[in-house]
């Protein structure tokens, strides 16, 4: 089982669990100047979660402000845990069912999306 921390669906989790933040990681200024782009980047990950250009996009500007771009690494960091131990569970539960364990490898990629515990102001719960 492979977990690619700089797939998109990693950022787009990370930059929304660590949304309400980023104001004070970029400073406000910043963030007034920056959350419109932002917010084009997230909803753009939002309608294609394997938008590669836009996660990439996403990462770059939020890298340019040295706090933003270390609570990223760490929340990518917390996306590639949990997926790795869902992918481990998967594994032992087809296992457990008879069934190669090898074959659950494509679950997460296609099925399962990274926990998000963050969001928009105004975004469903």
């Amino acid at each position: 089982m492979s977990v690619d921390p700089n797939a998109p669906h990693f950022v787009l989790a990370a930059v929304k669990r660590i949304y309400p933040e980023l104001p004070d990681l970029v400073g406000q200024e910043n963030w007034a100047a920056i959350q419109p782009q932002i917010d084009t980047h997230i909803t753009a990950l939002e309608s294609q979660p394997n938008n590669d250009l836009a996660s990439t996009q996403l990462f770059g500007l939020l890298a340019q402000y040295e706090p933003a771009r270390q609570r990223m690494i760490e929340e990518i960091q917390v996306q590639k845990v949990i997926s790795a131990n869902i992918a481990e569970s998967l594994a032992k539960i087809a296992a457990s069912l008879g069934i190669d364990p090898a074959t659950t490898d494509g679950f997460d990629r296609r099925r399962l999306q990274p926990y998000d515990l963050g969001g928009r102001p105004g975004d469903d719960p």
